[in-house]
Formats: structure tokens, C-alpha cells, sequence
């Protein structure tokens, strides 16, 4: 009997187990949205995908022309290079998830702001400073501002190598490339890129950097990080952007004036060309770039035309379009907008 006893004692002994707590809410559902620099508008459309449903309409400062996204999507930093007659010098920054602008940057001394990219802290951004001949490096919160020079003319776009610790700009007028050690807060020498270089996009695995020739019409490519000069492949007219896609396999090459994009293999260096037929004119003028972060959908920004194409890169065919404001040029993504 003193054995049948133990087993029943024992569970008295036990803590009653806690009650049921209610089973925590889903996390709320999001949306994939684009972003769209209008040039001529000085706006920001935030356009709901896939359908492009504009969902707001934002204002910048003068001549907004690049975007950069934050890690986790819910800021959003645009670039006022300003117009022909007025040089800009601010960087606006957006909350995305409450879809209002929160604050501009007075970028001062430090004139046409281009080319962007956020670090991966999520804080600061790296943006060029073209009239400067700079790279600069902005507390996204704080408004501070470290600078580096590059001494090159039309230090204009820039590529960030993926662990946030080397940028790398494209220096039109003198026709180089610059590296940027971001850690100790310096620029190597240039090295000869193709004349009028323009275009430059890094590898999402930081092996390669891309740039092409505004007047040469070529794509060039460079192992990094040391910059040696590796192949060329044929562009078309005025290759002006160059964007990879996510997974790495491919880069996008927008052609203002031939008005067509190339769909490039990156390990066999085969070129696939989607053209962009204008409504009217020559061109549709397309530069801006995106792609979606499956890789599946590029987005390319028709100047010409207010609107952007959407690109189904399985079929490697133009499947839509997207109305924007006036003169879209730079595009983001982001994935963390939560429909209200």
C-alpha cells in the first residue's frame, strides 16, 4: 500500500500548473511598396505593389533624384540634387509606416547630394556630395555629417559592398573609380574606369563592381576589392544604371537613349536586351532601377514618359506599367509598409 501512496503524494506535492495566457495577436500583415523620386515635382510617391496604387504622396526638397531604404524597410532617405539652375543640399528623410516626412537635413557647405546608400547599422546613410568631390557619411538622426574626398570631378553614384565597410563611387568627368574605406574614414587612389563613367553596382557577394561608359556605351567590370580591371561587355546607348538583382544572378542595365534595358547573366556574361518602345519621342528614357527582393520583378523608371515599367524577369518581358508624378528617376523598395 506504501508504494500505491508514493506516485499520489508526489503529484500533490506538485505547483498547480499556470492558467492558459490568450494566444499572442499575428504580427500585423505588410505590403510590398515602391518608392519613386519624382524630379520634376520635387515628390515622393509611395506606390502599393503589385497593383501601384499610389498610397501617398510626399514632398522633398528640390530635384530629388536617389533613394536609399533602410535594413528593416521603414525609413526612407532622398537625395536633393537640386535643378540646372539651383544646387541642392538636403537629404529627406521619411517614416514610412506613418507615411509622412520626419525630418530634412541641411546638408550645408556639401552641394548636389546623388548617389545613397544606408550602412548597416540602419543610422547613418553614405551619400556623394558631387560639386565637392566627396563622400559623405550622415547620422540619419543626429543630422551630423563625416566627409572624405575623392579629388575626382563628378563624384556622382555609389555602390556599398555588403558588409557596410567599403563604398565605391563612379567619377563621371574624370572617368574612375574611387574605393572608400568607411572604417578608417579614407579614399584610396582612383583607378581608370571607362570614360564618363557613370553607372556602378557592387555584387550582393561584394566580388565584383560594375560600371559603364555614358560615351563609349561599354560594361565594365572589376574584381574587388582592389578594383583590377577584368572584361567588358557591350552596352547599348548611354547606359546610365546598373542594379543587381537580390539573389545575385543577374544585373540590370537601364539604356536612356537606345531605350531598351539589358538583363545581364553574371557568371556567363550573357546579355539578354527587353526593349522600352516611347510613346512618343525617341526614347522612354529609362534609368532608375529596383528589383523586388525575390528577385522575380525589376522596376525601371521611364523619365520620359511618368511612369515606371514592371519587368517579370522569368519571362524577361515588360508586363506593366506604373503611373508616376513628373520625371521619375530614383526608385526603392521595401517590404515593412503596413496597410491601415
Amino acid at each position: 500500500m506504501r508504494w500505491l501512496l508514493l506516485p499520489l503524494l508526489a503529484a500533490c506535492g506538485r505547483p498547480a500548473p499556470a492558467p492558459a495566457t490568450p494566444d499572442a495577436p499575428p504580427p500585423p500583415t505588410t505590403h510590398p511598396v515602391l518608392l519613386v523620386a519624382n524630379k520634376a515635382d520635387a515628390t515622393l510617391s509611395v506606390l502599393e505593389l503589385p497593383d501601384g496604387r499610389a498610397i501617398a504622396t510626399l514632398p522633398t526638397e528640390i530635384g530629388p533624384h536617389e533613394i536609399a531604404v533602410s535594413p528593416d524597410g521603414k525609413r526612407v532617405v532622398v537625395t536633393s540634387y537640386g535643378d540646372q539652375v539651383t544646387f541642392g543640399r538636403a537629404l529627406t528623410v521619411v517614416d514610412l509606416p506613418s507615411l509622412s516626412v520626419a525630418k530634412t537635413i541641411d546638408l550645408g557647405e556639401f552641394r548636389r547630394p546623388h548617389g545613397i546608400a544606408f550602412l548597416p547599422d540602419g543610422k547613418r546613410v553614405v551619400v556623394t556630395a558631387e560639386v565637392n568631390a566627396a563622400v559623405l557619411v550622415v547620422d540619419v538622426d543626429t543630422g551630423a555629417v563625416s566627409s572624405i574626398s575623392t579629388s575626382q570631378q563628378g563624384t556622382h553614384m555609389l555602390a556599398l559592398a555588403p558588409d557596410g565597410t567599403r563604398a565605391y563611387t563612379a567619377n563621371i568627368g574624370s572617368g574612375t573609380l574611387t574605393a572608400i574605406d568607411l572604417v578608417a574614414m579614407r579614399a584610396s587612389e582612383p583607378v581608370a574606369g571607362v570614360p564618363m563613367s557613370e553607372a556602378i553596382a557592387i555584387t550582393p557577394d561584394g566580388k565584383e563592381v560594375w560600371t559603364a561608359s555614358l560615351q563609349n556605351h561599354r560594361i565594365a567590370i572589376f574584381d574587388a576589392p582592389m578594383l583590377t580591371a577584368g572584361a567588358t561587355l557591350a552596352g547599348a546607348g548611354t547606359p546610365i544604371r546598373i542594379t543587381p538583382t537580390p539573389d545575385g544572378t543577374s544585373m540590370i542595365v537601364s539604356n536612356a537613349s537606345a531605350s531598351s534595358i539589358q538583363i545581364v547573366d553574371v557568371a556567363t556574361r550573357a546579355i539578354e536586351t527587353i526593349a522600352t518602345p516611347p510613346l512618343a519621342g525617341a526614347s522612354a528614357v529609362p534609368v532608375g532601377s529596383v528589383v523586388a527582393s525575390d528577385s522575380k520583378t525589376a522596376y525601371v523608371a521611364l523619365v520620359a514618359e511618368d511612369r515606371v515599367a514592371v519587368i517579370d524577369l522569368a519571362s524577361r518581358a515588360i508586363v506593366g506599367h506604373l503611373p508616376t508624378g513628373r520625371g521619375p528617376d530614383g526608385l526603392g523598395y521595401s517590404t515593412a509598409f503596413v496597410p491601415r
